[in-house]
């Protein structure tokens, strides 16, 4: 059998490439053109000036060409801004630098035997303590000092608190809230009780959080609450500190609280 002429081997080229679904692009060669160059004094084909130009990664179902990405694809959406609200608690520490935590605002009561609060040098976002209460007064040896450097009278210390007494007797405070993100935090304490930490959104757009981890029967505790907040619009973080359960000479105490 003789050898098959370059025309038939081209075609049978040509006719394995489409059963593998593989489009050849350009013109198929021709026994004049050998290995597909043109012949001698041929000028190579023009560009074609209005062809898209690509990255070099052509789509073997488009024929090549490459889709132009979507310019509207990527355009930043900007999605609405959630509620948050997280309870966390640990014993307070011995020692509390109000300065250091408080950078927005802080506050600490019973200074001194003083009724009102000591606060920091600015423009004040906590609010007044409100006690509902049957008994009240101030104590000294809360077991955590609390210092700080920034009030309007320079800097002082303090271990002193307030305390109630009473069946249905508690604390409460307030701080605003926003779209950004803040923490409010708290210190507070007992003697002969179980102390119930409550914490809400003004708006209610979501469920308030309680926590009742802290008791004593016939001691005192310490504790540092941490809530971390936040509404889509301005609102209102209520915080609440009452005497859940009483065992004997009950008392709830309130110190200090920084916003940050």
């Amino acid at each position: 059998m003789g050898r098959p002429s370059r025309a038939v081997l081209v075609a049978s080229v040509a006719v394995a490439l489409g059963a593998c679904g593989i489009d050849a692009l350009g013109t198929m060669p021709t026994a004049d053109s050998a290995a597909g160059e043109p012949p001698p004094g041929a000028k190579p084909p023009a560009a074609d000036a209005t062809a898209p130009e690509t990255d070099g990664a052509a789509d073997p179902d488009a024929g090549g060409d490459v889709a132009l990405p979507d310019a509207t694809v990527d355009a930043p959406i900007d999605a609405p801004v959630g509620p948050l609200l997280e309870l966390t608690h640990a014993p307070a520490a011995v020692n509390v630098d109000l300065t250091a935590e408080g950078t927005l605002d802080w506050a600490i009561w019973a200074v001194n035997g003083n009724t009102s609060a000591v606060r920091k040098n600015t423009v004040n976002q906590i609010s007044l303590l409100t006690r509902l209460f049957a008994t009240t007064g101030i104590g000294s040896g809360f077991g955590t000092t609390f210092s700080w450097t920034d009030a309007p009278t320079g800097g002082g210390s303090s271990s002193d608190y307030f305390f109630v007494q009473g069946t249905g007797c508690k604390y409460q405070v307030h701080v605003p809230s926003g779209p950004v993100k803040r923490t409010f935090i708290v210190w507070v304490g007992g003697s002969e009780i179980r102390g119930k930490l409550t914490a809400s959104l003004a708006d209610k757009s979501l469920a308030a959080k309680t926590d009742t981890s802290y008791e004593s029967e016939d001691g005192t505790f310490g504790v540092r609450y941490t809530i971390d907040f936040r509404t889509a619009a301005v609102s209102q973080l209520d915080v609440e500190w009452s005497i859940d359960e009483e065992y004997g000479t009950n008392s709830a105490r309130f110190v200090g609280a920084a916003l940050r």
